[in-house]
């Protein structure tokens, strides 16, 4: 990479939309509950994964627990579980999958999050608020390791009596630490990375200048460029849905700051969530990563001037947006 100068590489922590006060409000009063003093547990994209298949129940028994211990809790993206223990505790409140702004406005107003070890705690740690993190697919349990020992999150085991010891636990030393108080949060250590993300994108559409290039007059601008044509190949399965969250966390983003712009997704008809309606999608019998003759094809029709993977990409796709001149 430092011999060929390419491509740049950017580590980014996580990705969130910026706060929004008026949404916050519409959501903290959807569940009747105030800033501060509820739990919120978000396991995952509410489907379990390979080796931990029974994740959404013990989670979900775990938030009615410590419901019955009289702390307000959101249990989300767990049903029919969850609906069936909300009725025996007053204050579990209980939610389908929640759009990508109203779950983060949640997070930033809880006083503590239970996540799964993969982006809702990385999200959780951007916010400052306290995490306990369970592993519920094979990536996160080193993940979490690092974090705990980084003491960034409270880690607990895949277990319904111990994710409820270590949540309590968590609690009162938040409240013995007046976390309510932001001068008493530590320093964040896990950063949002939005805005280099946009940074790049436009860079690589040509919207943003080099520093070392004059600006050109808009009106000297070529029309493509006040109108990036952006399409988002995120990789997924029939498991969770991290992948798919950042992509439309990141294509929100980039609507807001280029309004014109032409944003496209591949998606799977097999991925657990309801596709964004707000961008054109093309439907796939799974992962983009699987069909590149699809891909392919939807590339060269739509030719775009950014093709966003969530990885790396497979190499015929990558050729050929290079060959309609994408970045």
């Amino acid at each position: 990479l430092w011999m060929l100068g390419r491509p740049a590489v950017r580590f980014l922590d996580t990705v969130l939309p910026e706060a929004d006060a008026a949404l916050a409000a519409v959501a903290l009063a959807r569940f009747e509950v105030r800033a501060g003093e509820y739990v919120l547990v978000v396991p995952g994209g509410g489907t379990g994964h390979p080796g931990a298949l029974s994740a959404p129940q013990i989670v979900a028994e775990a938030a009615q627990r410590i419901a019955l211990k009289s702390y307000p809790t959101i249990l989300v993206g767990v049903t029919p579980q969850g609906a069936r223990l909300a009725a025996s505790a007053h204050e579990l409140k209980v939610a389908p999958r929640l759009p990508v702004g109203v779950l983060i406005e949640l997070i930033r107003a809880a006083r503590l999050v239970i996540s799964n070890g993969g982006d809702t705690m990385l999200q959780a740690l951007a916010c400052r608020r306290p995490c306990v993190a369970v592993p519920i697919a094979g990536d996160q349990a080193f993940r979490i390791k690092r974090c705990a020992k980084l003491g960034l999150v409270a880690a607990a085991r895949l277990d319904t009596a111990d994710l409820e010891r270590v949540a309590l636990r968590t609690l009162e030393a938040e409240a013995a630490a007046s976390a309510n108080d932001p001068a008493a949060l530590p320093a964040a250590r896990v950063a949002n990375g939005m805005e280099e993300a946009l940074a790049a994108i436009g860079r690589l559409a040509r919207l943003d200048a080099p520093m070392d290039e004059a600006p050109r007059p808009r009106a000297a601008a070529p029309a493509a460029l006040a109108a990036p044509r952006l399409l988002f190949l995120p990789v997924y399965g029939p498991h969770g849905m991290g992948e798919y969250v950042r992509a439309v966390q990141i294509a929100q983003a980039a609507r807001a700051r280029w309004p014109d712009a032409q944003i496209q997704f591949a998606v799977s008809r097999e991925a657990p969530y309801d596709m964004e309606t707000q961008f054109a999608r093309t439907l796939l019998p799974s992962s983009p990563t699987f069909h590149t003759p699809e891909v392919i094809a939807l590339i060269e029709k739509m030719r775009p001037q950014v093709v966003i993977f969530d990885n790396a990409g497979r190499a015929a796709q990558l050729r050929a947006a290079r060959r309609v001149g994408a970045r």
